[in-house]
């Protein structure tokens, strides 16, 4: 796994995100619900980072990647926490409790839970919620102040419980860094 092809991936949607900040108004109850949402989704896509670049780190010290094909799997051997990389897409996934994944591809985040998705780009970001026997899906245009604001309550929903799986995916890698002496 190449923690800077993720960086590097991650870096343009949360460099994109912050011309969006930079270039919104800064005054008014509408600035400020806007600038709260992108801020919490640039805030997600650097935490998906920092999962990739721990998750990375501990597979790397105890030499647990395989190639397996075009796969390269690597086991960080906590937490029930796997990842993968092939061709230009790295998945992280967590199984058993707080089960969810995390997607990256170039320009794109992808994060999953049994309970919220939400896909982040440049400009987009799309929310799905599960609904009776399926999900229903929101796009959302970060460019448009008024399509992002009236989409907050799900997106701030969406952030919610995502949020929840990168913290806790956080937690598990760096207390299991932490137990094996690994600085990360």
């Amino acid at each position: 796994m190449r923690v800077r092809e993720v960086s590097r991936a991650l870096s343009l949607v949360v460099s994109r995100l912050e011309e969006l900040l930079a270039a919104a108004p800064k005054t008014g109850l509408k600035a400020s619900m806007y600038l709260g949402v992108v801020s919490s989704l640039s805030r997600l896509a650097e935490d998906a980072a920092t999962v990739a670049r721990l998750a990375e780190c501990i597979a790397t010290a105890n030499q647990a990647c395989k190639q397996r094909g075009g796969l390269l799997h690597c086991s960080t051997g906590c937490a029930s926490i796997e990842a993968a990389k092939t061709g230009g897409e790295t998945l992280l996934w967590k199984y058993s409790s707080n089960a969810g994944s995390i997607r990256v591809a170039e320009g794109r985040v992808e994060i999953n839970t049994e309970e919220a998705k939400l896909s982040i780009e440049p400009g987009k970001a799309e929310v799905s919620l599960p609904s009776g026997e399926g999900w229903v899906t929101i796009e959302v245009d970060l460019r448009s102040i008024d399509d992002s604001i009236g989409k907050a309550y799900f997106i701030k929903y969406a952030i919610r419980k995502v949020g929840k799986l990168l913290r806790t995916l956080q937690w598990d890698l760096r207390n299991c860094a932490r137990a094996r002496a690994i600085t990360c």
